[in-house]
């Protein structure tokens, strides 16, 4: 059932194949990745702040073209933070970047051309915009990857 709902293309979701670089991640729920000092990673409306949204995804790996870490940008005060992937339904957390497979997600494609984080500890849990709010945006969760709207992603 889940294969059908959810098929992988193997190609990298980053734009132009780049091996690190900034991006912002709008979800197709419209809102972005956010990262602050103050609330760590969440999900925010999308708003062009280069400071909160415009995020570093880095390989750490040459050998492995779809997994990447994701931090924190400089202005943000606090770039050597990374998100770190939580078991099922779990919120991530916010973490010196370091080389912990917590902090490594697979960057893919669904079918429908969108890109979702798949985590590379716990793999088949997604970076997924949950419905709670919280005073810093939606908390940003480990879900498993069920191709719903809150967890594909588009680089911007």
């Amino acid at each position: 059932m889940l294969a059908a709902i959810f098929t992988l293309v193997a190609v990298s979701a980053i734009p132009a194949s780049a091996e690190t670089g900034y991006y912002w991640a709008r979800n197709r729920a419209g809102d972005c990745l956010d990262f602050s000092g103050q609330f760590g990673f969440r999900v925010f409306p999308c708003n062009s702040d280069k400071r909160y949204q415009h995020l570093y995804y880095k390989r750490p790996y040459a050998n492995s073209p779809d997994t990447y870490q994701i931090r924190g940008n400089p202005d943000s005060g606090r770039p050597n933070t990374c998100i770190s992937a939580g078991e099922s339904s779990d919120p991530v957390s916010s973490n010196p970047c370091a080389a912990n497979s917590s902090q490594y997600f697979n960057i893919l494609y669904a079918a429908n051309g969108w890109a979702y984080f798949d985590s590379v500890l716990h793999p088949g849990l997604c970076l997924t915009k949950s419905d709670e709010l919280s005073v810093g945006g939606f908390i940003l969760r480990s879900e498993p990857c069920a191709g719903r709207n809150e967890q594909y992603w588009v680089f911007l």
